[in-house]
């Protein structure tokens, strides 16, 4: 899967990174410019943070400006709030890229609207309703869900969100507006779709929002949920939710050992297990906030867990 490639040099800079082999993290960043040009921004970011670390604070300038130039731009908070980039928030120049990108954040939310996009066969017994990652798009997202054997068996669903995160990226951020578009395009996708049983999923801020609507009376009828490296940070919503509306449905969770949201999702599933909520996780070894390479396998596994 060309994605969970783009992942895995992810992970491979992110390693270099640690040990301070910057050059070998530039180096690997300029090979991913010319494999994934739909990720420039995020490659240009690292190469700034990188730039950085090795005190070469005109190159991690420039890389933002020559972004800026290309009409790329960055969520202005990931510019501000990144202890990377600290030595910067002082620098007049920085301070001037931060500004130009809070005037673009600006333009894009007055242009921005929740879209629905289809792939698979209208005519499969099951869809897969899913919900993008924070700061992601659909376009970059829903390769994670598909190969050819699934488009034939799947119909899938994937509403993006009119809320923008950065460039041409957008996220959940919002929980009223983001239940409203996920209702809306849920009732259009049904429209077109013939198939009998729907499961809502997510990845990541999409999981933790699929698991929740699931949870909360589950609006969209839905057979259940699939959260993969759900983002889960509030669990006292959750008891309220199986408290309130006790849901029925089944839950599969797959989530790494070494993702920053693990110890919150442990305690998920034993809440979902003390009110007798089935759900079946998967936890991946050395796994961080990432997809695992098996994907598409255990998605045909959870599939036939919440339809049993």
């Amino acid at each position: 899967m060309l994605l969970t490639k783009y992942d895995n040099l992810v992970k491979d800079v992110f390693t270099l990174y640690d040990r301070k082999q910057y050059s070998d993290v530039i180096s690997l960043l300029h090979q991913m410019m010319d494999d994934y040009p739909n990720r420039t921004d995020a490659i240009l970011f690292l190469k700034a943070c990188t730039f950085t670390a090795q005190e070469k604070t005109d190159l991690a300038l420039s890389t933002f400006q020559n972004g800026l130039d290309k009409g790329l731009w960055w969520n202005p908070e990931k510019l501000t709030n990144n202890s990377e980039l600290e030595v910067l928030q002082t620098d007049s120049n920085f301070k001037l890229i931060v500004e130009e990108c809070i005037q673009k954040l600006e333009d894009a939310k007055q242009e921005a609207k929740q879209e629905l996009f289809t792939f698979g066969n209208p005519t499969a017994s099951t869809a897969i309703f899913s919900l993008h990652m924070r700061g992601y798009n659909v376009k970059n997202f829903a390769p994670y869900w598909m190969n050819n054997h699934l488009l034939a068996n799947y119909f899938y669903g994937f509403p993006q969100s009119s809320q923008v995160f950065g460039h041409d990226s957008y996220c959940w951020e919002d929980p009223t507006v983001a239940e409203s578009e996920i209702v809306h395009a849920f009732n259009e996708f049904h429209q077109i779709s013939r198939s009998k049983q729907t499961i809502l999923a997510g990845g990541s801020q999409g999981g933790k929002l699929a698991i929740e609507l699931s949870l909360k009376g589950n609006k969209l009828n839905t057979k259940g949920f699939l959260a993969v490296i759900p983002a889960i940070r509030d669990l006292d919503i959750i008891k309220d939710y199986l408290e309130k509306y006790k849901p029925t449905g089944k839950g599969y969770i797959i989530a790494g050992d070494q993702d920053i949201f693990f110890e919150k999702t442990v305690e998920l599933v034993k809440i979902l297990d003390a009110y007798n909520y089935p759900c079946q996780f998967v936890v991946k070894k050395e796994l961080g906030h990432f997809f695992p390479e098996d994907f598409t396998d255990l998605l045909q596994e959870a599939v036939k867990f919440i339809q049993s």
